[in-house]
């Protein structure tokens, strides 16, 4: 067994998902060997900086040919 550790630093220039403010409230989806994990959310940013460290365990080969997928999202009251 073992841990694949991902360190969610930050992104830079997002797309506006919201038109009023010219700002998203971006979060990132990480998804691995069929596990998801979800960052916080940063507020009216089209620069965020999370600084979050994410964990994704199961054995080492699988692990090693797995894809790591990265999903950035504005999160707001209509949906994503």
């Amino acid at each position: 067994m073992g841990t694949l550790t991902v360190v969610l630093v930050d992104a830079d220039g997002l797309r506006a998902a919201d038109k009023l403010t010219g700002r998203s409230d971006p979060y990132v989806e990480l998804s691995c060997g069929g596990r998801t994990r979800r960052s916080r959310t940063v507020k009216r940013s089209l620069a965020p900086k999370w600084g979050e460290r994410f964990g994704f365990s199961g054995r080492l080969p699988e692990l090693a040919a797995t894809r790591l997928r990265l999903h950035v999202l504005d999160e707001d009251v209509m949906g994503r």
